[in-house]
């Protein structure tokens, strides 16, 4: 029975294949036949950043002779698995490439010479699972468990990889720092169920506030960050006027910083910059959402 990859992903019924080798009619129909998806190979400017390659299909065929494995190319590959699963396959498996393709990051690696129909379209499966599984660990283990925010952690990793990214696209971003005004106050007056329903209503804010694909952490107790793509010190007003209307009668203090990438600072160079900014603003009781 062909593999159906919508068993195990909530992904589209789709193939994305990248490597000249990989580009014959008997790998097309054999892919498509093992996985009853359709089979479209990756566009070059869409295989060199992942992050702007639109919705990730149902799993990425790579051949190991397209591959570059140097440090910028292994780089690459570990974006890619990050997103989707990722088989590296070939004509003839060579023990040689099998160890460097997998310490990269695929999720398996196969030989037509070693495979038939019936095992490839089970290593596409567990390639499609696994995927599913470490995606899910990931998700756990970069999430507060209390916001469903980012945890520090996750923040952290997310955050470092939108600025490579800004880097490479030459775009702005701005980092927001947020500190819940008066917590103490509130877990020691009202308790700590007061004092999580506050951080529950800043998380619900944050979300609502800013889009999808921008990166929102818990740092810590209540101190919150933000990454915006695209954004400027000249927005800050603007979204502060956003995020005021969601949070319920809860007080914040809020700074910024800008990434320039024509400039660049280190990511912690960022957060502690907003981070002065957000406390010069609290003490000076200016800006203070409300």
């Amino acid at each position: 029975m062909p593999l159906r990859l919508d068993e195990t992903t909530a992904k589209t019924q789709t193939i994305w294949v990248h490597g000249r080798e990989l580009r014959s009619e008997r790998m097309r129909d054999l892919l498509a036949s093992a996985a009853s998806a359709r089979v479209e190979f990756v566009p070059e400017s869409s295989w060199s950043d992942p992050e702007r390659s639109g919705d990730p299909p149902s799993l990425l065929v790579v051949s190991p002779r397209d591959l570059p494995l140097d440090e910028a190319g292994r780089a690459l590959l570990r974006r890619w698995t990050r997103r989707v699963a990722v088989v590296a396959l070939e004509e003839f498996q060579r023990a040689e490439v099998a160890l460097e393709v997998i310490e990269a990051g695929v999720h398996d690696y196969l030989g037509l010479d070693k495979t038939d129909a019936d095992e490839l379209e089970m290593r596409l499966r567990l390639a499609a699972h696994r995927f599913e599984r470490e995606a899910e660990l990931r998700r756990e283990s970069l999430t507060d468990e209390l916001t469903k925010l980012l945890n520090r952690r996750g923040f952290l990793v997310h955050a470092q990889e939108r600025l490579a990214a800004s880097l490479r696209n030459r775009r702005p971003l701005l980092l927001l720092y947020a500190d819940v005004d008066d917590m103490k106050s509130v877990n020691d007056q009202l308790g700590h169920h007061a004092g999580d329903r506050a951080l529950v209503t800043v998380a619900r804010g944050l979300r609502l506030t800013f889009r999808a694909n921008d990166v929102l952490g818990r740092l810590s107790g209540d101190e919150f960050a933000v990454l915006a793509e695209g954004a400027t010190l000249r927005d800050v007003r603007k979204i502060e006027r956003r995020l005021r209307a969601h949070l319920a009668g809860v007080s914040i203090s809020l700074g910024a910083a800008e990434f320039d990438p024509s400039s660049p600072s280190s990511l912690q160079e960022l957060l502690g910059r907003a981070d002065s900014a957000m406390y010069a603003v609290k003490h000076r009781h200016r800006f203070r959402l409300r």
